[in-house]
């Protein structure tokens, strides 16, 4: 017997002997600039996964979703996702060839032809969404994959903009709350980044009347922090290079500049540091996000913006593991994290850290990290003025018994878990149950 449908054109054969594949969708990783966050959790997730899916004797395949249907990504041979155009700096040639295939993609959808071959589901497949594609309307080739019988599991980063929508953009929150109730409605498995994001995931699951899966099918990990290989050492920008060698060792900051990720609360605690230890200085690290002009701009008119308090926007791995190793200490303000890579990516390479005091940070960061309330720049400027001149540290250092979470470990129990579920899956899916979205108030 052959099953087939409109969105998966060829024919696949079914049959107990037929082996699961693990699809996974790395559609916004592959159109995006930004090589951390998701990305670099998607890439991750790819890059090891293929190797974890291989001694299991099943085949792991990075997929895009173009022109209506779901495409294969051909990995390098390392088995590392390739490099978008967009990873490099935005020239003019690259936003006119980014808009010429965007037009291809959609000629090709027209014409019906040409172009990567369509993925062909199987009903022993897993599809995994681990990508924050938020506006991506594949709903109709995912219904049509799980009539086939294929599994859906879901990589759950956080619910920051329900539960926090203010720290969002008003279309970021609508585009997730509808993301949240498709995906949720849909999902066989949910994958936590966190034991806190894994409760809320139970607790949105429950309110959507899903009580098995909330109960029975959503487990946690947690994301590696170590990069690619050949990462450090490695070449440097020279400007980079003379900032992390004068002086005192900075502070830095790593992630996107934006609201929730709250740089620009630093600046008062940066004055009072400056005032008492002014040969302290500071590293801000990450492309500026949505409204994150906002947040640089108390930065900016610091006195010693440019020379003692420095914005790089565009760190590569080497880059950022300098940065690491040669920090006083990672200083991370952030209002709201599902995970906080940058905490074990810096207690990994023995850097202390000074962590914003929520939950998910006293779930990962346990006895290592200094607290601090991050609505309080007195507090962090008095820990950071004893760090400065009496390299004190208010938390068990060094970190005696932390165990770097690694990308492999993180692929294992990934690619395990979707074939737990792959076995278990029983027969075609039915549609999502038509519910309300418990939570569109919040967004």
């Amino acid at each position: 017997m052959d099953l087939h449908c409109s969105a998966c054109p060829r024919p696949v054969a079914a049959g107990p002997a037929a082996r699961p594949r693990i699809f996974v969708d790395c559609t916004q990783t592959l159109a995006c600039r930004e090589l951390r966050g998701i990305p670099r959790v998607v890439r991750g997730i790819v890059r090891h996964g293929r190797r974890r899916a291989r001694l299991h004797g099943v085949e792991l395949v990075p997929i895009r979703f173009e022109a209506g249907r779901f495409v294969r990504v051909d990995a390098a041979p390392d088995d590392s996702l390739p490099p978008h155009a967009a990873a490099s700096r935005p020239t003019a040639r690259w936003r006119i060839a980014r808009r010429m295939g965007r037009l291809a993609a959609r000629a090709r959808g027209w014409l019906g032809r040409g172009g990567p071959e369509p993925v062909a589901f199987g009903p022993h497949d897993v599809l995994l969404l681990p990508d924050s594609s938020w506006r991506v309307d594949f709903w109709g080739a995912i219904d049509a994959a799980r009539a086939l019988g294929v599994a859906l599991g879901v990589v759950q980063h956080d619910f920051i903009p329900l539960r926090h929508p203010h720290l969002v953009s008003a279309g970021c929150a609508r585009a997730f709350s509808t993301w949240m109730h498709e995906t949720l409605s849909r999902a066989d498995f949910v994958l936590a980044v966190s034991e806190t994001v894994a409760a809320e995931a139970r607790a949105a699951l429950a309110d959507l009347g899903r009580p098995f899966i909330a109960e029975r099918c959503v487990t946690s990990f947690r994301n590696g922090a170590d990069f690619g290989p050949g990462t450090s050492p490695g070449p440097i920008r020279p400007a980079l290079a003379r900032f992390l060698a004068a002086g005192a060792r900075p502070y830095l900051t790593v992630g996107t500049v934006e609201r929730r990720k709250n740089q620009g609360a630093l600046a008062p605690v940066i004055a009072r540091v400056a005032a008492a230890a002014p040969e302290a200085r500071f590293l801000i690290a990450g492309a500026v996000g949505a409204r994150g002009e906002a947040e640089l701009e108390p930065l900016r008119r610091l006195g010693g913006w440019g020379r003692t308090v420095v914005h790089v926007a565009d760190l590569d791995d080497a880059e950022i593991d300098a940065a690491y190793r040669g920090a006083q200490a990672l200083v991370f303000p952030s209002l709201a994290e599902g995970y906080g890579l940058p905490i074990v990516e810096a207690l990994a390479r023995g850097t202390r850290v000074f962590a914003s005091d929520i939950p998910v940070h006293r779930e990962i960061g346990r006895e290592w990290c200094a607290y601090f309330d991050p609505h309080d720049p007195a507090r962090l400027a008095a820990l950071l003025v004893d760090c400065t001149l009496r390299n004190a540290h208010p938390a068990r250092w060094p970190a005696v018994g932390f165990e770097p979470p690694t990308w492999d470990a993180a692929a294992g129990e990934i690619v395990a878990a979707a074939l737990r579920h792959a076995r278990r899956r029983p027969g075609a899916a039915a549609a999502p149950p038509q519910v309300p979205r418990p939570w569109a108030r919040a967004a």
